[in-house]
């Protein structure tokens, strides 16, 4: 897939600043400049300044704080607006997703607290209304509450940000946890 046509960028941008109460020009063209075609990149943008305050959720109108966009600086990729939304995360929220990379896309609640997750279940609820994570209405382990990262680039970037000298205990202890339940299943 190729990058989206300037024209439906500018679509994309306005669809998703929809609920901001007089959206200035100036932000939709600041969206369709930075994201280059990438829808992604847009939502994320998006979310990105519903984090930093430049928007505030209000009800179903959203408000535009033109002066909180002029003090901070926008991330240059969508790799590297991704890890600011990850760093700017409490620890919880960070640690729940990081164990949940480490399953990979698709990961379970139960296995981010094998994991050393306190609260995945919290964390998560709280997660998904802000475009970290998606349920999945059906789960491939019985009895399981099953999720995966909005995004396969919002999964790799988190996982990237796990230290390289805890990724191997990490992996072996989710390995036990599938062998469990690969066993509590008669697999």
């Amino acid at each position: 897939l190729g990058p989206l046509s300037t024209d439906a960028s500018r679509e994309l941008a306005r669809e998703l600043l929809d609920r901001v109460e007089g959206a200035p020009t100036d932000l939709v063209d600041l969206i369709v400049e930075r994201a280059e075609g990438v829808p992604y990149f847009a939502e994320e943008m998006v979310n990105w300044l519903i984090d930093q305050g430049v928007i505030e959720q209000m009800g179903d109108t959203w408000h535009f704080a033109p002066d909180r966009l002029q003090a901070t600086p926008l991330p240059a990729t969508l790799q590297h607006l991704l890890l600011i939304r990850l760093s700017a995360l409490g620890d919880s929220d960070r640690t729940t997703l990081q164990r949940g990379s480490v399953f990979g896309r698709n990961f379970w609640t139960d296995g981010v607290t094998a994991l050393g997750a306190k609260d995945a279940a919290t964390a998560l609820a709280d997660l998904q209304p802000r475009g970290f994570v998606v349920p999945q209405p059906q789960a491939s382990l019985q009895g399981e509450a099953e999720w995966s990262f909005y995004h396969a680039l919002l999964r790799d970037v988190t996982y990237e940000s796990i230290l390289r000298r805890e990724r191997a205990a990490l992996h072996q202890t989710a390995a036990y946890w599938l062998e469990s339940q690969a066993q509590r299943a008669n697999r």
